[in-house]
């Protein structure tokens, strides 16, 4: 009898913090200036002001951010050791490679808290994201952080191409609705 009072606190606590999500301590930081500086429009310098001159893709390649103009962007805080991360990107991978089919103008730009690059690049390989990333300690990453106030992982934003956010909850819409949330994304900007 106490061992299944145990596995019922274990399970109650797992799912508390699968809810919740991972806290991302070390992005914590706030800094007035750049917390308070709201996206205003995305043209090619402001993506580079962003995520700087380049990205990488899974293959470790580094892909120009000019790439990305004209896009609606997902940017994906995650980590390799947080387990609501690794229960939500395969969803995100499903959605991701379906809207690619579709043809859709999105790009997903992933932000490691991971702690070396070696982890980024071992999540990234082993749940297929083909989507591009930060390259690991880009100084770009805390000040994405401060800049979307980041308090916790998974965190998915959601910005249109001109760089206005449409969502900080992108998590959720995917979670609920799938590949619709593009749309649901894309037409709240008409």
């Amino acid at each position: 009898m106490k061992l299944f009072k145990y596995y019922k606190v274990s399970v109650f606590i797992l799912a508390i913090s699968l809810m919740v999500g991972c806290s991302n301590a070390e992005s914590t930081s706030t800094d007035a200036t750049a917390a308070e500086q709201p996206v205003k429009t995305a043209s090619e310098s402001e993506l580079e002001k962003m995520f700087g001159p380049e990205l990488i893709n899974l293959a470790g390649e580094k892909v120009p951010v000019s790439e990305l103009e004209g896009k609606t962007l997902g940017i994906l805080f995650t980590a390799h050791w947080c387990p609501p991360c690794r229960a939500f990107s395969p969803v995100l991978v499903d959605v991701y490679n379906s809207l690619m089919k579709d043809g859709a103008e999105f790009e997903i730009i992933q932000v490691s808290a991971d702690r070396n690059a070696g982890e980024m690049q071992a999540y990234m390989k082993d749940i297929k994201m083909p989507w591009l990333a930060l390259s690991f300690g880009n100084a770009k990453i805390q000040a994405l952080n401060q800049r979307y106030k980041v308090r916790g992982i998974p965190t998915f934003i959601i910005i249109d191409a001109k760089g206005k956010t449409i969502t900080t909850d992108g998590r959720s819409d995917v979670i609920k609705s799938g590949k619709q949330a593009f749309s649901d994304w894309t037409s709240k900007n008409k």
